[in-house]
């Protein structure tokens, strides 16, 4: 991975984590719903990340078509169940949804960063992702 290509996605990451921060100071209220909010979309944000780590970690072995098309699969599947969790907590008032979709989004950025890592190391032929 080049140099630009690492500073580029260190600079993407540490930018969406400060837009969540700020988003979460300033459109969330700290109370027990907020918290809540927050707390269930760190926690399935890292249950995604995982995942779909996982699955491009294995999906670049199977060659570039196939590879893109879970990605892509992938992408479409999180993004339904994202809406459908979003229209879920909107009608429950102890859940924050607006902290949920934040923290959400934290760690799906990060998941696409490492995708990107991921695909490229791959196309570099250095082998399996680290």
């Amino acid at each position: 991975m080049t140099a630009t290509t690492t500073k580029v996605l260190i600079a993407m990451t540490l930018g969406v984590a400060l837009m969540v921060v700020g988003g979460v100071a300033y459109f969330v209220d700290l109370d027990s719903a907020g918290l809540l909010g927050a707390g269930i979309g760190a926690a399935l944000g890292l249950l995604n990340l995982a995942v779909g780590y996982r699955m491009t970690s294995r999906a670049v072995t199977l060659g570039l078509n196939p590879a893109l098309r879970i990605l892509v699969g992938g992408f479409f599947v999180r993004l339904v169940l994202l809406a459908g969790l979003l229209l879920w907590f909107h009608s429950i008032p102890s859940i924050d949804e607006v902290a949920f979709a934040l923290l959400f989004m934290l760690f799906f950025f990060v998941l696409v960063a490492l995708e990107i890592v991921i695909v490229e190391k791959h196309l570099q032929g250095n082998g399996r992702p680290a």
